[in-house]
């Protein structure tokens, strides 16, 4: 938004560019962990991992 505030950085990887006093909270999940047994994707538990990690993060 650079006609509010000018921006002063980004985050490490460059995706968001920050205001000043502005602070970037990235997150990850490891989709290595939401496999089943028989090597397909355990929607359930990834939906579950996304939303606590979400409310964490926010």
């Amino acid at each position: 938004m650079p006609h509010l505030y000018p921006l002063e950085a980004t985050n490490p990887c460059g995706e968001q560019w920050l205001g000043p006093y502005e602070n970037c909270c990235l997150g990850s999940v490891n989709l290595a962990q939401h496999f089943g047994p028989d090597g397909t994707v355990d929607w359930e538990k990834l939906a579950y991992s996304v939303d606590l990690s979400t409310r964490f993060l926010d």
